[in-house]
């Protein structure tokens, strides 16, 4: 998979958002997850593989049953991008990147009539800040 999805990027990210990786589940994936040993080393050789490939960080994407199951302590010190769109994030303070809702739409955007994920950086993370913690030079 981190093969696959490093062609699909390309050789460079240059003024890109740092490479995500999405371990959320919907109801289907969440009926028959795999083990927690089994993702855990499936992730890390993944993020391994992704970051010496590009010399960066990855994201973590997840939402709270992933979080609680997967990432937790053994992540601790990668970006975290947590799904929560019902209620305000309740299951960790540790997160960089809040997607609170999955519809969003808006006239300013290009593609004004299509739907995307609407996000919110950490709490006091100034632009600067964020674009030197999650763009790639």
């Amino acid at each position: 998979q981190a093969e696959n999805f490093c062609n699909e990027l390309g050789e460079s990210l240059s003024g890109r958002l740092m490479p995500a990786v999405d371990v959320s589940m919907n109801l289907l994936e969440k009926a028959f997850k795999p083990g927690a040993g089994e993702l855990k080393e499936d992730l890390q050789a993944f993020i391994d593989h992704v970051s010496q490939k590009y010399d960066c960080g990855v994201i973590i994407i997840c939402d709270k049953s992933s979080y609680e199951d997967y990432i937790g302590a053994d992540f601790a010190g990668y970006p975290v991008w947590v799904k929560s769109t019902v209620k305000s994030v309740d299951f960790t303070d540790d997160w960089d990147i809040w997607q609170y809702s999955d519809s969003g739409k808006t006239e300013c955007y290009e593609n004004s009539d299509k739907h995307y994920p609407q996000l919110v950086a950490a709490q006091s993370v100034t632009v600067e800040q964020f674009k030197e913690q999650f763009l790639i030079e």
